[in-house]
């Protein structure tokens, strides 16, 4: 499943290159499991940077631990 957490417009000009930098926390991994209660999930997650999933721009992230909101 994608999901969009993170995003910012930006204006190039043709041949134009710009850093953008974005960080992503509990907050943006997290979701509500059955109990309610708010968890994030140990796993590898994809990011994807672009328009949508077939973007050249990736990076994977591993979560090793659960970490859950009470």
């Amino acid at each position: 499943m994608l999901e969009l957490k993170r995003f910012a417009k930006i204006a190039l000009a043709p041949g134009e290159e710009k850093t953008v930098t974005f960080t992503l926390g509990r907050d943006q991994l997290q979701f509500v499991d059955q109990s309610l209660g708010r968890i994030v999930e140990p796993g590898r997650f994809m990011i994807y940077v672009g328009g949508d999933p077939t973007a050249l721009l990736t990076a994977e992230l591993i979560v090793e631990r659960s970490m859950k909101n009470n």
